[in-house]
């Protein structure tokens, strides 16, 4: 999303929590968004799901953005080691639907 476009869409939404662990805080919000597009991958700790990482990457391209991979994960089973694992392996399938999808179209 375009900065202009995410400036807007915060000055004119209300963020209301879904669990204890929902992220409130338009700064907090901005530094989250910030640090995905860093990354490349987008969390969700408890955020949506009492008991559940989500972690999430783009599908994409040529720098056109097709959708998103994501999975979930208990958070009993969520690990630095597996985060590792995870994200290789969300970006190889993003990478490949990527392909995939272009395509075929």
């Amino acid at each position: 999303m375009p900065a202009a476009d995410l400036d807007e869409y915060l000055r004119k939404v209300t963020l209301e929590p879904i669990t204890p662990r929902t992220i409130i805080s338009k700064r907090r919000l901005r530094e989250d968004l910030a640090a995905s597009r860093q990354s490349g991958f987008a969390y969700s700790h408890e955020e949506f799901t009492p008991g559940i990482v989500g972690l999430a990457t783009a599908v994409e391209h040529s720098g056109r953005f097709l959708g998103a991979l994501n999975l979930a994960v208990p958070t009993t089973r969520y690990t630095a080691a597996r985060d590792v694992i995870f994200r290789r392996q969300l970006s190889a399938v993003a990478s490949s639907l990527g392909e995939i999808i272009t395509s075929r179209s």
